[in-house]
């Protein structure tokens, strides 16, 4: 992470260098700084857009589960932190955190409507 840091500064400088010119070597720097940015957004969209769906969709299913079924649910095996499933459960599925159940003692306590575990495929 150092060395991608002192890569970007080293890079910067280059840019502010090369924008200080004059003639082509300015025309040089925008041509670069539009390639960086189409590269970003290129590598962003084609590769690290797949990573992040998969890594939402047990957030997506806990949440259609939680409005298709209402009522309490037990969370019995989530795979990302637990914060990540009560912010799903109170913002996307609108369950007030007390519906939220993370231990078996808790359901047994008060049965819930329904049970979530992570579809592991």
């Amino acid at each position: 992470m150092l060395v991608s840091a002192g890569l970007a500064a080293l890079c910067g400088l280059a840019m502010a260098r090369l924008l200080e010119q004059q003639g082509r070597w300015r025309e040089l720097a925008a041509v670069l700084a539009v390639a960086v940015v189409l590269h970003n957004v290129g590598y962003l969209w084609l590769r690290k857009r797949a990573q992040f769906a998969a890594r939402a969709e047990p957030t997506g299913q806990l949440i259609r589960m939680a409005r298709a079924t209402g009522g309490p649910i037990w969370v019995r095996c989530f795979p990302l932190a637990p914060i990540t499933a009560e912010s799903a459960l109170r913002l996307g599925a609108g369950l007030p955190a007390n519906d939220i159940e993370w231990t078996e003692a808790e359901a047994r306590e008060r049965p819930p409507a329904s049970v979530y575990c992570a579809d592991r495929r």
